[in-house]
């Protein structure tokens, strides 16, 4: 499960990457339904953005 820090981490990352890109309102959507996923064990769908599941995974201190 994701804690705090490590959210407000991905979003800030998220922010600064993406925020001027113009799918930016995908990519948090994508990144909400990602940690919802994640922090209930299932797999990510091919849909979540390659991007957003970079940073899933390197803001994730139970990922390998």
């Amino acid at each position: 499960m994701f804690e705090k820090n490590q959210l407000d981490d991905l979003f800030e990352e998220l922010n600064g990457a993406h925020g001027d890109q113009p799918d930016y309102e995908r990519l948090l959507r994508d990144a909400h339904l990602a940690i919802a996923l994640t922090d209930t064990g299932q797999p990510l769908p091919p849909e979540i953005d390659a991007r957003v599941a970079a940073l899933l995974q390197k803001h994730d201190a139970n990922s390998s």
